[in-house]
């Protein structure tokens, strides 16, 4: 399997599964409005190009999304998420970054600079005040 959409799955709370399916390449968890967490296993998705959490009750991603060498797109509007997470310059392939509306977004970590793929960083109707000089 190479997609799992569980879009408006709205009371989905864990993804502990995600795992057993290591071929993915496209995970949508769009409107999943109870899921508060991504289980750390995520990191195993070695050919994950999409995540897309948006409108998920999510407020952190755990620190095994490093792990997603191949990850392009990174989807969390209107997601609780404070901070982007240290360590996402170790993310090479990463393109695109989605965090509209992420209210309580207020960080984004300096190493996001070495990105060298990054194209689009859309971070509006956020708290973000600082962002580090990008490429």
């Amino acid at each position: 399997m190479k997609v799992l959409d569980l879009s408006d799955c709205r009371m989905l709370k864990e993804t502990h599964g995600l795992s057993t399916f290591l071929s993915l390449e496209r995970v949508i968890l769009k409107r999943c409005e109870m899921l508060s967490k991504l289980a750390d296993s995520i990191g195993m998705l070695k050919d994950l190009v999409v995540l897309d959490i948006s409108c998920t009750g999510i407020v952190e991603l755990p620190n095994s999304i490093v792990n997603l060498k191949s990850l392009k797109v990174l989807k969390i509007d209107h997601c609780c998420i404070q901070k982007l997470l240290d360590g996402i310059g170790m993310m090479e392939k990463l393109e695109e970054i989605y965090g509209e509306g992420c209210r309580q977004l207020e960080m984004i970590p300096n190493d996001i600079v070495r990105l060298p793929s990054l194209k689009i960083l859309q971070l509006t109707e956020t708290r973000v005040d600082n962002v580090p000089a990008l490429p």
